[in-house]
């Protein structure tokens, strides 16, 4: 999800005084994604394959939407 979209996405769902948390949670959680991202791409090359880095962050962020898209219509 894109950064202009979430922060509608939480000005709808997330409590008035929740906001700064949530937001605060949202961007840390960008950085510790992109630092997972970096540890797990070396491995993933050596073992299986430059192809397979694509294969993997493309399933995760399939999955990630599907979930997110689930869990919206609760």
């Amino acid at each position: 999800m894109c950064f202009p979209a979430i922060h509608a996405l939480m000005a709808r769902r997330v409590p008035a005084g929740e906001h700064a948390r949530y937001t605060s949670i949202l961007n840390g959680a960008c950085y510790a994604g992109t630092m997972l991202a970096m540890g797990l791409i070396a491995p993933l090359t050596n073992r299986w394959g430059w192809p397979w880095v694509f294969y993997t962050f493309g399933l995760a962020g399939f999955l990630w939407a599907l979930g997110f898209a689930l869990a919206l219509k609760k």
